[in-house]
């Protein structure tokens, strides 16, 4: 799509085996290496640029800049790459230059603790490297999730002392003829812009000045959600609730839950407010509670007169006719809370955390979990069998996991995806299931119809619930809306 200048590096799917990066590598403090005392830096000095299509387009303003201000830039892009493959270059690289500059985070899925994950994973590389600063550019909130990104480089700062964040977001924002139509991705004019930012912080490096404080962002822009309904012969029908589309609130949406008909449902956001649509009706939210943890989905009861809402603590909060039968609230846990289904008979529920660890209350049986597992990728849902004698737990590379009644029909981890997967359903059968991509894309198993995916490059999927019919919704984000 976009060529890399310089020596391209190849970064496959595969990534190197380096428990150690995911492991306790997140320091309490600052990093082992001092950002302080670099070395002289005579003309020509290198520096290592590692990114993504946004670096590689805006690469050949970025080397002439560079250039001509007594830099000697080596640009590494590869379209669609993730923090964590670059973090396997760098290990990889015979040589790194001791300031660094990164610009990645457009391949981030909503998946918070993944983000932190691949974020220490690559500052840690880069320091058992020796780089002494690493610039990483903050990423441009056009679409709701990289609010997140940004957040997350700004506590990494805290924690290792090697990293300055570059303010692209704020620097690029309203500027004319910088962006192509997608929003992020640099015409000429924003090559330059951005080649101005990193020779900025070069030369403030150069100069020995210390690393500047990190950005501080602004309001988070309005999120807008979308709903779309999937019928069981996988026909696209028109949204029920079309003032879904017209909610315009701060908080990301968490989840989504149908109602036993199927002509309406709630959606969820992370500070705890609830909204209905169609026959779905009020019963109350976790908004104005002071909620330890940000809320992370919704489930309702089989009456349609309740729901539950569990927060990344494992914290679960009852409205209407559901019945708290427990929680993980004030147990340490290991890896945050991703998922919760609830019984058939709506008198108990499970919690699946990041590592698979199953977590069962009121009529919920226990089948298993993959708690004891060394996992490639974090879990990021779970979906009940019908009978409720068993569950399927999913991962972020689509990888299934079966427990009790639950079988196997299949998974998408055998092939490499750039569109992480956000969740899963079960047919009414259970006899299949489908899992859901982070662009809209649903891929069907076992009994489970085939649907034509609605898929987009401007809203971000997240969550899928079952319809009595046999068919689903599906939740999407954004775009943020800056009215």
């Amino acid at each position: 799509m976009i060529a890399a200048v310089g020596r391209v590096c190849r970064i496959g799917t595969a990534v190197l085996a380096l428990a150690v990066l995911f492991g306790s590598l997140a320091p309490s403090g600052a990093s082992a290496v001092s950002p302080a005392a670099p070395p002289q830096l005579a003309p020509p000095h290198p520096v290592d640029i590692y990114g993504d299509s946004v670096i590689g387009g805006g690469a050949p303003q970025i080397v002439t800049r560079l250039k001509a201000n007594g830099w000697a830039p080596r640009v590494f892009a590869v379209p669609g790459v993730s923090i964590e493959q670059i973090a396997a270059a760098v290990i990889s690289a015979p040589r790194v230059s001791d300031v660094v500059v990164i610009g990645a985070g457009y391949s981030y899925f909503w998946k918070p603790l993944v983000l932190r994950r691949d974020v220490d994973a690559l500052l840690y590389a880069l320091s058992v490297r020796g780089v002494r600063r690493v610039i990483w550019l903050n990423v441009r909130e056009d679409r709701p999730e990289r609010r997140d990104v940004n957040n997350a480089l700004n506590t990494a700062w805290q924690r290792w002392g090697n990293l300055e964040v570059a303010d692209w977001n704020r620097l690029s924002r309203d500027q004319p003829g910088v962006f192509f139509a997608d929003g992020h991705h640099l015409l000429p004019a924003g090559g330059r812009l951005m080649a101005r930012l990193i020779n900025e912080r070069l030369v403030a490096y150069a100069k020995h000045t210390p690393r500047a404080a990190p950005p501080v962002y602004g309001e988070r822009p309005r999120e807008s959600p979308a709903v779309a309904v999937y019928g069981p012969t996988g026909m696209i029908y028109q949204p029920l609730a079309n003032a879904a589309n017209a909610i315009v609130t701060r908080s990301p949406f968490a989840g989504i839950a149908s109602t036993p008909s199927g002509n309406g449902y709630w959606l969820a956001q992370r500070d705890g407010g609830v909204s209905h649509f169609g026959d779905a009706l009020p019963h109350g939210s976790a908004r104005g509670i002071a909620l330890h943890a940000q809320i992370i989905g919704i489930a309702a009861t089989p009456s349609g007169n309740g729901y539950w809402l569990v927060a990344a603590d494992g914290g679960v909060f009852s409205f209407g006719d559901a019945r708290f039968h427990g929680s993980t609230g004030l147990i340490h846990l290991a890896q945050p809370v991703v998922g919760m289904t609830p019984t058939r008979t709506g008198k108990g529920y499970w919690l699946v955390a990041a590592d698979g660890g199953v977590f069962s209350f009121g009529d919920a049986r226990f089948y298993g979990s993959t708690g004891a597992i060394h996992l490639a990728e974090p879990i990021v849902g779970m979906a009940a069998h019908p009978s409720g004698r068993g569950y399927w737990i999913v991962a972020y590379d689509g990888g299934i996991f079966t427990f009790g009644a639950a079988r196997y029909h299949g998974s998408a981890a055998t092939t490499p995806r750039y569109w992480k997967i956000a969740a899963m359903a079960s047919t009414p059968d259970g006899n299949g299931y489908w899992v859901l991509a982070a662009n809209g894309e649903t891929i069907s198993y076992g009994s489970a119809p085939a649907v034509a995916s609605q898929t987009s490059l401007l809203r971000l999927f997240t969550d899928i619930a079952n319809r009595r019919d046999g068919g689903f919704w599906l939740l999407a984000q954004g775009p943020p809306s800056h009215h």
